[in-house]
């Protein structure tokens, strides 16, 4: 639960107050007013009214709200935070390094390992618009600037989209650095990248941002989003929202985790409507700090990954977070290549091109993804043996 907000006589509590359709939020406003409450925004994702209530008599107004028969539940803004290594709620130490500003580019052994290398020149049929939900993206950085085409800061400035962690912008150069003389290569050279800026410096957030970060990737006709952050708990709002990004036609990419000792996936990964990512290491298994379990789809890169920095220059980072972008930018490609698919026909196609290693299913799901193949498969071959398997019970 996200901290009281203190105010001048009392401490406030944001709740995610569910409305059934039908009835106009403002017609709501009284009865949270007479609770000793106020609407702070309303979030049309899901129909839901961010409000804040006195923290000491939040459970009881909960228990009040719900009980309105307009009114689907009463749930906490959950605390997100980003997946991150240093971040001591995902803490797993390992080494850390940074390189010169400007060096000679090289090709990560990631991008290789998913056998994209010979993708690298690629001429877009079509720009595919991806979404980072993260802490930002450094705009100017030589390596990423000419495929930084806009975003949102949920968190203060609208236009200040700038990353003061530098999380974001190593995740944004797994996906779409530039293919040029100097740093490193995405998976997607030719991109349009979009920053999503919902974490504070720290990497830190609320489920209302994740939200407002969501509605807005809705309306900016986004497909394609990368997510390296989660939550080890969830609740039905939490659930909602990404069934209904879901169903707005969003395909989105979500790491697993970093729990490095009892190796628990994190939401939203755990949903079947994203794509859950587990991290690989160089030696063709699992990450030891990786989280896994029965809901992961696939495994990818994402063990000592070169990418950019908030500097202006590069360092290697491990992490899901960095496994994710991977498969990130092989959908950009696949999308690329293949057109408009919706989000089961790109994880299906995923599936049958995947690489199957020899790590246990809940490692590694369908396998390590494997561009070249994606690209070289018709997607309809894919949907064609999907509809076999499923007529044989064999999905």
């Amino acid at each position: 639960m996200r901290r009281p907000i203190r105010g001048r006589e009392e401490q406030m509590q944001r709740k995610i107050v569910s409305l059934k359709p039908g009835v106009p939020y403002s017609k709501y406003e009284k009865e949270i007013q007479q609770q000793g409450g106020k609407i702070i925004e309303h979030l049309p994702l899901i129909n839901a009214l961010l409000c804040e209530f006195p923290a000491n008599r939040s459970v009881e107004v909960a228990g009040i709200l719900s009980n309105n028969p307009h009114i689907n539940r009463v749930d906490d803004d959950l605390p997100i935070k980003i997946i991150n290594f240093f971040n001591p709620y995902f803490f797993f130490p390992i080494r850390k390094k940074e390189t010169p500003k400007q060096m000679k580019q090289q090709i990560g052994w990631g991008v290789k390992r998913i056998n994209c290398e010979d993708f690298l020149t690629v001429n877009p049929k079509r720009r595919v618009r991806v979404a980072v939900i993260d802490t930002g993206i450094q705009a100017d950085h030589p390596d990423l600037r000419d495929n930084i085409k806009g975003g949102i800061n949920i968190t203060g400035n609208p236009a200040d989209i700038s990353d003061p962690n530098g999380h974001g912008t190593h995740v944004a150069g797994i996906i779409g650095a530039l293919n040029n003389e100097i740093g490193i290569v995405g998976v997607m050279p030719k991109i349009d990248l979009y920053a999503v800026k919902v974490f504070n410096s720290k990497g830190e957030g609320s489920l209302t941002d994740i939200i407002r970060g969501l509605q807005w990737c809705i309306n900016n006709r986004i497909k394609l989003i990368n997510m390296s952050f989660g939550s080890p708990v969830d609740n039905p709002t939490f659930k909602e929202v990404f069934k209904k990004a879901y169903q707005s036609g969003l395909i989105m990419v979500a790491a697993a985790g970093n729990d490095a000792v009892e190796h628990k996936m994190q939401y939203p990964a755990i949903y079947p409507e994203t794509i859950a990512v587990t991290s690989l290491n160089e030696r063709n298994s699992i990450s030891n700090f990786s989280s896994f379990g029965q809901g992961v789809d696939f495994i990818a890169p994402g063990d000592q990954i070169l990418s950019t920095w908030n500097n202006g220059g590069y360092k290697v980072q491990s992490g899901t977070s960095m496994a994710a972008p991977h498969v990130t930018g092989a959908i950009a490609q696949i999308l690329n290549k293949w057109g408009d698919l919706t989000p089961d026909q790109v994880k299906q196609h995923l599936k049958l091109t995947a690489q199957r290693l020899s790590l246990r299913p809940e490692y590694q799901g369908a396998g390590l993804i494997d561009v070249a193949k994606a690209l070289k498969t018709d997607p309809k071959v894919s949907r064609y043996y999907s509809m076999v398997a499923s007529y044989y019970g064999l999905s």
